[in-house]
């Protein structure tokens, strides 16, 4: 009997086997955010994206190394912080009652006494998790949208060596949990797909 690996060009259909269950379409990214912060084992996994980033020594995983990097930061302060710069030039702490109360626009000339300046680096991790992927590729789990459905999980074929049904089945359930803020996910079973392209 032939086995044929890799890529076959004339295959018409797609398939998946997963432990998991299925989700809504949209996240946004602020919800994405919430959902990474509450996911289990995120360090872990960063690390292990991080590390094969670092083999392709390019352009594009060099950016991403930066981007995957900050993600391990999300509890720092500083890594969201948001700078102000003066909106215009005069000095409103000289003008009577100005200087009191910060005002949020120039008693002169009208202009915002502040302007905030976007954070390019939150802008660009939000940028990064919105893709759902990876989202759910931070979250140790996989992916499938069919015409229909979108459903996330496990492939059965990804179960490691060390790793028993029930601590797979927990994995899944953990990740999940993450996606619900904290409450019981949805309840999951072995779901098996497949349709043909054409």
């Amino acid at each position: 009997m032939k086995i044929r690996k890799g890529f076959v060009s004339n295959s018409s259909s797609s398939s998946f086997c997963i432990y998991g269950c299925e989700i809504p379409d949209k996240v946004t990214p602020e919800e994405a955010l919430e959902i990474i912060k509450m996911s289990e084992g995120l360090h872990d996994r960063l690390d292990r994206i991080i590390a094969t980033l670092k083999e392709r020594d390019n352009d594009w995983a060099r950016i991403k190394i930066e981007l995957y990097g900050l993600l391990k930061r999300l509890d720092d302060p500083d890594v969201f912080a948001e700078t102000k710069e003066r909106g215009c030039s005069h000095d409103i702490m000289r003008i009577p009652d100005c200087g009191k109360v910060e005002a949020k626009f120039c008693p002169i000339c009208g202009a915002p006494t502040w302007n905030t300046i976007p954070n390019e680096m939150e802008a660009k991790v939000m940028d990064l998790i919105s893709d759902r992927d990876t989202l759910w590729s931070l979250l140790g789990l996989e992916s499938h949208g069919t015409e229909y459905s979108s459903y996330v999980g496990r492939s059965w074929s990804n179960i490691r060596d060390d790793e028993t049904g029930k601590e797979f089945k927990e994995s899944v359930h953990n990740a999940l949990r993450a996606i619900n803020r904290g409450k019981e996910g949805p309840s999951c079973s072995t779901i098996e797909e497949a349709w043909y392209n054409g």
